[in-house]
């Protein structure tokens, strides 16, 4: 992270999303031409300082919870195994959404891969947008390598509202490559929303 930093500093390359602490992750970066939540490790998250303690260097991420979502039919047998488990406690229990062995699973027509995003980390990633939208307005974001093999543009069920959400904010387009496929391209209050431009990696090139 510092040595990245530093080179990118160096050769005068404007970049965001990271930073000595969250709150120079989260801040928007500027330079005067005509106009980032990315796949994170936990520990990749930028934090702020706390007393005594420093702050982190690191991201300013998109925190996801991931679900798995199953036919009723499977939830219901995954419900009657986490019953027989011990320290099962029937307060609290929800009728759609079982936590088993810390996974949650969710009911739903087909199985398949859940992603919601953290309400406090989209507030304060729209909130930045706003900030800087006077001078800037690309968001870029890898999606959850769960769901990265699929060709449907906005595959992960949070990334077409949060994408959306972004535009509204004043977003001139919204960039995703991490999947390294071609995805569909929206169109959502006149800006571009590009659901994945990248080729895979073993694409013929010539």
């Amino acid at each position: 992270m510092h040595g990245t930093s530093r080179a990118l500093d160096e050769n005068g390359i404007i970049h965001a999303g990271a930073g000595e602490s969250l709150a120079q992750a989260d801040a928007a970066r500027f330079m005067e031409t005509a106009r980032g939540a990315a796949t994170f490790a936990p520990m990749a998250r930028a934090c702020n300082p706390a007393g005594e303690a420093p702050g982190r260097p690191g991201l300013n991420a998109l925190r996801l919870t991931k679900s798995i979502v199953v036919p009723r039919e499977m939830l219901e047998s995954l419900r009657r195994i986490h019953k027989v488990l011990p320290g099962y406690n029937p307060a609290g229990q929800e009728p759609n959404r079982v936590v088993l062995g810390g996974v949650i699973y969710k009911a739903g027509d087909k199985a398949d891969y859940s992603f919601e995003a953290n309400a406090r980390d989209v507030a304060n990633i729209l909130r930045n947008v706003r900030r800087g939208k006077q001078f800037s307005g690309l968001l870029h974001c890898h999606e959850p390598r769960a769901r990265a093999r699929r060709m449907e543009p906005g595959t992960a069920d949070y990334e077409q509202s949060f994408a959306r959400r972004l535009i509204y904010a004043g977003a001139d387009a919204y960039v995703e490559h991490g999947p390294h496929l071609l995805r569909g391209i929206e169109i959502y209050k006149r800006r571009p929303i590009f659901y994945s431009l990248s080729v895979p990696p073993d694409a013929d090139r010539r």
